[in-house]
Order: structure tokens, then C-alpha cells, then sequence
């Protein structure tokens, strides 16, 4: 199964993106005063909703301007990038929604099982072995669930993570370019990191354990898919 991957950018992105054939999730959709704001449309597949301003209550009005800003850019999906610890306003928000259309939305996990018709946003973390990981996935959401794509480019040290620099993972990647995981000196550390190849290669895996979709950063992963 070939995954479908959004690339996520913002409306000063796209003129970047516009000829990339990868389906856009548009991001700059957030919560206002009385409504949802979304200041500067454009042609995308996908409709990124983020937390980063939470009003004091939630009424029916910003279900109502949601599903009429997916109405009128001819949106069908949507994916709510909740970020922060679980609010009761946000499920509140969700279960809005999904009481007064079916449209397809993508919840984190922490809103699972307030929004159960949802499909799950799950986020793929560095890991020795990538099909235990999606196997783990669908027993969890057996029906489909979606994989938050972010480039992998670590280094686990005494059992901890840390980011790597651009400049050790290109070495690594021109040493050996399909390489996911390599050992440093005296197998001390392990770096992790994609390439085009791995990235490609985990989406199919992901798609052998009911993952239907994939969505991450576009200026991170277009540099592994062209």
C-alpha cells in the first residue's frame, strides 16, 4: 500500500510546494475570539488546526465557522495538532464536530477516546525496530490510524536522545546512504536518521499495519523526497 504523505506549510510556502506532487495540509488555522480563524487560504487537501490560543469557553459557533471554512476551500479533512496536556475545551470542540458533520478528522491519542469515530495522529520515535512499533499501532486503533512523520536525526547516548546535528548525519548519510541507524565511536552512540530511502521504506511498512496516511513538516521532508 503506497501511503498518501501531506506535506504541512503555511500560505507563504506554497508557491514553493505548488508544483510538489504531494497532497498539502495547509497550516495557520487556530482559534479567535468568537470563531475559528484561518487569515490566509489556499488550495490545499488538508486542514491544520492548532492550540496555540484557547478561548475561554467553547460555544457552537466555532464548530459551525470550522466546518464552514472546510466548506467553502473544499476541504474534506482536517487534523486537530493539539499540542498541549488534554483540555476540556478541546473535546469539547472535537465532539462538536463530529456531532454535526462526518468530516474526517485526525485527533492526538490524549483524544482518542473522546472522539472515537476520529482517526489517531501517532507520532514514530526513533526505534530499533520499525514494524514492532507499527504492530504496536494497530493493536491499539485496529481499524487505521495515521503516522506523524518526523525526520529522524538523533543521538542516543546513556540511553537518552539528543538532536543531531546537520552536519554528523551528512557525513553518516554520504558514508552510507541507506543506513537508518549507525554506531559512533567505540559503540558508544547510536545515530538515527533518515533518508529518502528509509522514509520511503517506513511508509510502507506503516502501511502493512492499517496506518492510511501520513502527514509531516513539508520543509523537512522535502529535502528526502526530491
Amino acid at each position: 500500500m503506497v501511503l498518501p504523505l501531506y506535506f504541512a506549510i503555511f500560505s507563504d510556502e506554497f508557491s514553493k510546494f505548488q508544483k510538489n506532487p504531494h497532497p498539502i495540509a495547509a497550516m495557520g488555522c487556530t482559534f479567535g475570539e468568537e470563531e475559528m480563524v484561518w487569515r490566509d487560504p489556499f488550495p490545499a487537501e488538508m486542514l491544520v488546526v492548532d492550540d496555540r490560543a484557547l478561548p475561554q469557553r467553547v460555544s457552537g459557533h466555532y464548530a459551525q465557522s470550522l466546518l464552514r471554512l472546510l466548506g467553502e476551500n473544499r476541504i474534506e479533512r482536517v487534523v486537530f495538532d493539539f499540542e498541549r496536556t488534554y483540555h476540556p475545551l478541546c473535546a469539547q470542540f472535537l465532539q462538536e464536530i463530529c456531532a454535526l458533520n462526518e468530516t474526517k478528522i485526525i485527533v492526538p491519542p490524549t483524544y482518542a477516546e473522546s472522539v472515537p469515530s476520529a482517526l489517531v495522529l501517532i507520532s514514530g520515535a526513533p526505534c530499533n525496530c520499525w514494524a514492532q512499533f507499527c504492530a504496536a499501532q494497530q493493536e491499539k486503533y485496529p481499524d487505521r490510524w495515521c503516522l506523524e512523520v518526523v525526520p529522524w536525526r538523533y543521538r542516543v547516548c546513556d540511553g537518552k536522545r539528543h538532536p543531531c546535528s546537520e552536519d554528523v548525519s551528512g557525513r553518516f548519510q554520504h558514508k552510507n546512504t541507506d543506513a537508518l541507524c549507525i554506531t559512533g565511536q567505540a559503540g558508544k552512540d547510536f545515530y538515527f536518521f533518515d533518508t529518502g530511502r528509509t522514509l520511503r521504506e517506513k511508509l510502507g511498512v506503516a502501511g502493512e499495519y492499517s496506518c492510511c496516511l501520513a502527514i509531516g513538516i513539508g520543509a523537512e521532508l522535502l529535502p528526502l523526497t526530491t
